[in-house]
């Protein structure tokens, strides 16, 4: 038995059966792996997310004087707010307060009843927020 320990090809093939073993691990991790994320792809929890955020309409210029519109499309039925605050996010002007359809959503705004300044254009939901700076001169 001591002469089987001490030769060499014991240790030979007791390292390849480790490496084989390793290499058998790696290959069904990386196959679990992968069923995962084509399963989180074909099953639309990566898709649903993007259909349910709305997209506010970039504006053609920061700087607003006089009338100008705001835009924005809801792809499902939303709770919002829609305003014009200050940068101690105080609410200055309220364009709307409230639930909305699906579809494209515009309204109107006179930069007039604001002095000039820098403001942001809030857009506030239950999923998401977003603020665009707006810069005042009448």
């Amino acid at each position: 038995m001591s002469d089987l320990w001490n030769d060499s090809n014991l240790w030979r093939i007791l390292i390849n059966v480790i490496g084989g073993i390793s290499i058998l691990v790696a290959v069904f991790l990386i196959y679990i792996a992968i069923k995962k994320v084509v399963h989180l792809i074909s099953s639309r929890k990566i898709r649903v997310l993007k259909d349910i955020y709305a997209k506010v309409y970039e504006l053609p210029s920061n700087v607003l004087s006089n009338q100008v519109q705001f835009g924005f499309e809801l792809a499902i039925k939303t709770h919002l707010s829609f305003s014009v605050i200050d940068s101690e996010d105080k609410v200055l002007v309220e364009l709307y307060n409230g639930e909305l359809e699906k579809g494209v959503h515009v309204f109107k705004f006179d930069s007039q009843k604001l002095a000039n300044g820098n403001y942001f254009l809030q857009f506030k939901s239950e999923i998401q927020n977003i603020n665009r700076k707006i810069t005042v001169r009448n």
